[in-house]
């Protein structure tokens, strides 16, 4: 089959920049003939040679027979790799937007499966579903409740990406704000995931605010600037008073 091949790619080569000779064409049609793709993929060649030839340069001759018979080689190559090759998982992911955006969609996936979670009923009350154990988060998560309001905020990370996933149960309309400092975090989504009240947004400088009634769910997401240290602020209130109010760190 190797010989086959390279026998075929050098007529080919002779056939595309005239040199074939009589012998030479009569063996190549008769391999032609019992293949359809190699028919198509001499035509294919051709097709280069000519736009090849249509664009030359007049100051930069252009060797068309290297050119054509790089592609081919290159067709060959292509024909014999495999999907599970590490190179092909490489080339396919190593763009950082498609890295960036594989990411974000995982993020995102996480906190709907939260939402999920918050708004399903499970045979437990509101309050337990909110303030249940969040001591693994007491440096970069919120746990409010009284009798009227509960707030959460759960925070996860994926790559160079924050998520910061707000649930909410309330009554009475609440507001909730959140300040950050540009040079360190960057904001790259912020909108509701689920919300029974009315959806109301306000963008700042360095910060975001968001309202919430009944059960809401509100996520934000941040990139991180610098490997150092970074805070942020969250500030929840209600007419105006301040129901709870805290500075967290990411590392």
């Amino acid at each position: 089959m190797w010989f086959k091949k390279s026998e075929l790619n050098k007529l080919k080569e002779a056939k595309i920049t005239g040199t074939i000779t009589p012998e030479q064409e009569l063996k190549l049609n008769k391999i032609l003939e019992n293949s359809a793709s190699d028919r198509i993929d001499l035509i294919r060649l051709q097709e280069i040679e000519n736009q090849l030839l249509a664009v030359k340069s007049n100051n930069e001759p252009i060797n068309v027979k290297d050119r054509v018979m790089l592609k081919i080689a290159s067709k060959n190559n292509l024909a014999s790799s495999s999907m599970s090759d590490a190179s092909f998982f490489d080339t396919l992911f190593n763009p950082f937007p498609v890295r960036f955006a594989i990411i974000l969609i995982c993020g995102i996936m996480i906190g709907s499966a939260f939402t999920w979670m918050f708004i399903t009923d499970r045979n437990t009350t509101n309050n337990e579903m909110l303030t249940g154990s969040i001591s693994a988060f007491s440096t970069t998560g919120i746990s409010y409740s009284t009798e009227k309001v509960s707030i959460k905020m759960i925070p996860y990370q994926i790559g160079n990406l924050h998520y910061m996933n707000f649930f909410t149960d309330t009554r009475n309309e609440i507001n909730i704000e959140f300040s950050f400092n540009e040079s360190e975090l960057t904001l790259k989504k912020a909108e509701y995931i689920a919300s029974e009240g009315n959806q109301s947004t306000g963008f700042d400088i360095g910060s975001i605010m968001f309202s919430a009634t009944g059960k809401t769910t509100f996520q934000i997401i941040l990139e991180k600037n610098q490997d150092q240290q970074v805070s942020f602020t969250i500030t929840a209130k209600q007419n105006q008073s301040i129901l709870t109010t805290k500075q967290l760190f990411l590392d």
